[in-house]
């Protein structure tokens, strides 16, 4: 697990390096691909911004701004279009819940009724 982030925070570090003199649409959109290949991990903007050079405050606030949502709002939206796709490969709920990144059941299934109006067996059960 620590050679895989110190192996994604080499990769950043270097994309950060050759994107320096770009604005931060760029940086933006790299955050979001960064999100889109580990949404299973421990992500936290405190760490991007650190990783990205950036004040977590301000990183914060352009996420928004260029997304339109905040970045834990964006995070769950990926997580939960990924557990619906893996709900309806027949994965079992907790399966699906440490799968992309959530360490609760129940928290889990709060995020994704918030999200999908309906528990993830619910939705299983509904594509089965």
């Amino acid at each position: 697990m620590s050679a895989l982030i110190a192996h994604a925070k080499q990769m950043i570090e270097e994309t950060v390096r050759q994107s320096a003199d770009h604005g931060p649409e760029t940086i933006i959109k790299q955050i979001e691909d960064f999100i889109r290949r580990n949404y299973s991990e421990n992500l936290k903007l405190e760490t991007l911004a650190d990783l990205f050079n950036y004040n977590s405050s301000y990183l914060g606030k352009l996420f928004k701004t260029h997304t339109g949502d905040h970045f834990n709002t964006y995070l769950d939206k990926v997580r939960i279009d990924r557990a619906k796709d893996l709900l309806a490969q027949g994965l079992k709920v907790h399966q699906v819940a440490e799968k992309v990144g959530y360490g609760s059941v129940d928290y889990f299934h709060t995020k994704f009724k918030k999200y999908e109006g309906a528990s993830p067996s619910a939705f299983k059960g509904g594509k089965s």
